[in-house]
């Protein structure tokens, strides 16, 4: 078994379908069985659906010279 730590850890993994073996029998399990997990997890998915439902946002024009710039001076 896993604990809800470990569980919290493999949410994206498990979403992305990238969990195998024994780990994803293990989270499986820990989700049907925790209810704080099952929550945390809808938490997630409401999180996410209301970010995609955001307009995208366009960044200062000037931004990407603005980092270049702080990382040149980084560098040196």
């Amino acid at each position: 078994m896993i604990t809800c730590r470990e569980a919290t850890e493999l949410h994206t993994a498990a979403e992305e379908g990238a969990l195998t073996g024994a780990k994803k029998v293990f989270y499986d399990l820990h989700m049907k069985i925790c209810p704080g997990c099952k929550c945390y997890r809808a938490q997630l998915h409401t999180t996410v659906d209301v970010l995609k439902g955001l307009p995208p946002e366009e960044p200062p024009a000037d931004l990407v010279s603005l980092l270049a710039s702080e990382l040149d001076e980084k560098k040196s």
